[in-house]
């Protein structure tokens, strides 16, 4: 998100004023480079998606950061640098143990995807949206749940095709004869879009798995066999071996759209 540009001018920056008598600008620099890139690129490894976006606000607060190195005694800046540092390392590591948790969840319940009894759940779940785009919004809903006490509210704002998307964690499907969940939708009932990719190309449409889903207002059960997945939408066949991410949107409706989703899992 647009945090990380200042999270690595401040880096840089502090990074700068504590080695102007060691390290030169440009190795500072190149390290702080390295450690935003290699912070996006981990991602996959707790669960969560490599965001360009957020990669390129990383290196743009490295280019800020190491062009305004200004002169300010060894105490101040040894004072600011941890200062800095402590708050850097609080806005990294809490989102990364968050993630981290989150992925352990999904770990120890697969083959169930997710129950929503757990707000740690919500860490393989994010909005996503164009620029231009308002986005779709996500909560844990406790009055209304198909089983247990809560389900997963999902908000979709007018004329948007922003999605709601659960991070697979390129986990193995293949073993399982189905997907299945349930789901309804708020007031008006309305035609709900899903979209499951695997880690291969998937920007074409036929290089996915597309489905719509006709939501009514009481909960239906929605099941979809794994070899209906497998087969995609006709361009290639994904690999069941690692799916990526289930993304759920209303496309370009003309009002605002609420659905509530429960028990996601795989079956046999």
């Amino acid at each position: 998100d647009a945090f990380h540009l200042p999270l690595f001018v401040a880096i840089v920056w502090c990074l700068t004023q504590l080695s102007l008598a060691r390290c030169s600008r440009n190795t500072i620099v190149i390290f702080a480079a390295t450690l935003a890139s290699a912070v996006e690129f981990l991602q996959p490894l707790v669960g969560r998606d490599c965001s360009w976006i957020d990669l390129r606000n990383g290196l743009l607060g490295v280019m800020i950061g190491g062009c305004f190195p200004l002169p300010f005694g060894t105490r101040f800046r040894t004072s600011l640098f941890t200062a800095v540092a402590f708050a850097s390392a609080f806005f990294v590591t809490v989102p990364a143990w968050t993630a981290l948790r989150s992925e352990l969840w999904q770990r120890q319940h697969f083959p169930t995807l997710a129950d929503f009894e757990d707000r740690l759940e919500l860490g393989a779940w994010k909005s996503e949206a164009s620029a231009e785009e308002a986005p779709a919004r996500f909560t844990l809903a406790a009055a209304s749940a198909s089983d247990g006490s809560h389900s997963l509210q999902m908000a979709f704002p007018a004329g948007s095709w922003s999605s709601v998307c659960f991070s697979a964690s390129d986990r193995d499907w293949s073993a399982y004869r189905a997907l299945e969940f349930e789901i309804r939708a708020a007031v008006p009932p309305f035609a709900l879009h899903l979209r499951i990719d695997d880690n291969g190309d998937v920007e074409q449409f036929n290089s996915r798995f597309n489905r719509i889903l006709p939501l009514q207002q009481d909960w239906m059960r929605g099941e979809i066999p794994i070899e209906q997945i497998a087969q995609g939408s006709g361009g290639r066949r994904l690999n069941l071996h690692a799916i990526r991410r289930l993304c759920f949107f209303a496309g370009a409706e003309k009002s605002p759209q609420q659905a509530f989703l429960d028990n996601l899992r795989l079956v046999n």
